[in-house]
């Protein structure tokens, strides 16, 4: 091998050897930016302060029992944690709470905002009062179902199957959970609940609701149920009927008749 030849060859290897290093050092830079990345990832992000807004003085918790059920251990990562699943638990756990939002909010708090049921109805089963929000979920079992000073509307249906704490009441017929939800749903809408002191479902062409223990409402079939509504508020709100007692059938939807049948006694 002549002079040039070993020269040439020494370069080359020269050059490898830098490529390598070059690339040696590159892949180092890179392995500690990533071990400072997880360090930080680990470190920064951790859940720190959690936030509960939403919840009023009118449910049985509040927000410490939601912090305290979430449970939530030192060093649970923000990015990491899994919403889906608290959002489950909670809804099961705490029936009162109607629709929940959790945001992240970086580096390091949770906040969860709470739209509540409203619990405007009760049905009797036995011995027990279950109160319902409007559209049937079972919020809590009482003694009694004004223990709260709260008015709500008695439920008279048939055939309830199942009824328990944190799901939906469920009926033989499940054509009656949407009537029911239907109806109490616009009474709720309509400002009507509190005024509503009994609401019959037994006959689904024969629905029938007491208002102010004063007048019967004949309601006839649920469907077309907001006009119908819509049609017994605006009578309302005219206030000419506050001492009588009578029978209002809507049941046609575009026009009442109204009969009377006495006075509130004073």
């Amino acid at each position: 091998m002549t002079d040039g030849k070993k020269i040439t060859e020494i370069q080359k290897s020269a050059q490898r050897n830098e490529k390598t290093k070059k690339y040696f050092s590159i892949f180092l830079v890179v392995i500690i930016a990533v071990f400072f990345l997880i360090l930080a990832f680990e470190n920064l992000f951790n859940i720190k302060e959690i936030k509960v807004d939403g919840i009023s003085a009118a449910v049985p918790y509040n927000a410490e029992d939601v912090t305290a059920f979430l449970d939530i251990q030192e060093g649970t990562n923000l990015i990491t944690y899994d919403s889906d699943k608290a959002k489950r638990s909670l809804l099961y756990q705490f029936p009162y709470i109607e629709k929940i939002e959790i945001k992240k909010r970086f580096p390091s708090t949770l906040v969860i905002n709470i739209t509540e049921n409203k619990g405007t109805l009760y049905v009797k089963l036995g011995e027990d009062n279950f109160i319902l929000s409007s559209n049937g979920r079972v919020l809590e079992i009482v003694d009694d179902p004004f223990y709260d000073g709260k008015s709500r509307t008695e439920l008279v249906a048939e055939g309830v199957k199942r009824c328990v704490c944190g799901e939906d009441i469920v009926f033989d017929k499940n054509e009656t959970l949407e009537i029911l939800s239907t109806i109490a749903g616009c009474l709720d809408s309509y400002g009507l609940s509190d005024k509503i002191t009994r609401l019959d479902i037994r006959d689904k062409f024969d629905v029938r609701l007491m208002y102010d223990n004063r007048f019967e409402i004949k309601f006839g079939i649920y469907e077309n149920a907001e006009n119908k509504i819509e049609l017994f508020s605006h009578m309302i709100n005219n206030k000419i009927w506050e001492d009588t007692t009578g029978i209002i059938d809507i049941s046609d939807g575009s026009e009442a008749l109204v009969k009377f049948t006495g006075n509130v006694a004073n």
